[in-house]
């Protein structure tokens, strides 16, 4: 267990960092969407379509390298513990066989051992899974919280210009 968890906080920071790296990539999406959609008069009228959908193609194109390599990062981090308990339920087989083997130990015994790792195992992966699930989602609360403790200037009513808008 020690083992599973060591290797699951190695992969945590880096699956961190690349979901926070996605969101401020997200933002980035929305902005530019949001922009496009506002202007698609103006896109239209001045024959700016192609300009505007290379430059959201190119904006697109920024998440699905950062999406893979965390994804990638993710399977690893699954697949290293699945080694894990692997290797350690081989090691067990080897020499509990022995021990049978040698009488010190009961070959039913050995099998109740080997069972109750195996129901061990589903939980323990489950929790880590969870916990790689709980990393992907700090970067999105991350980029939300940026978004609260940012200041926004709040102009009043009574502060705007109005000889920029003359009354008639």
């Amino acid at each position: 267990i020690p083992i599973n968890l060591g290797v699951n906080l190695f992969f945590l920071k880096p699956i961190n960092k690349l979901s926070q790296k996605i969101q401020l990539i997200i933002s980035d999406i929305t902005e530019k969407t949001q922009e496009s959609l506002m202007n698609t008069k103006e896109i239209i009228g001045f024959l700016r379509k192609d300009w505007d959908i290379q430059r959201l193609n190119q904006v697109n194109l920024r998440l699905l390298p950062v999406q893979l390599k965390r994804e990638f990062i993710s399977a690893s981090s699954s697949n290293v513990n699945f080694i894990i308990y692997w290797f350690v339920f081989i090691i067990i087989v080897y020499f509990g066989g022995k021990q049978v083997q040698n009488g010190e130990m009961s070959l039913g015994t050995l099998i109740v051992f080997i069972t109750y790792l195996m129901g061990l195992f589903g939980p323990i992966s489950i929790l880590l899974n969870l916990n790689v699930e709980f990393q992907r989602c700090l970067g999105g609360a991350k980029r939300v919280f940026e978004l609260f403790d940012n200041p926004k200037e709040v102009i009043h009513f009574n502060e705007i210009k109005t000889d920029l808008f003359p009354i008639v």
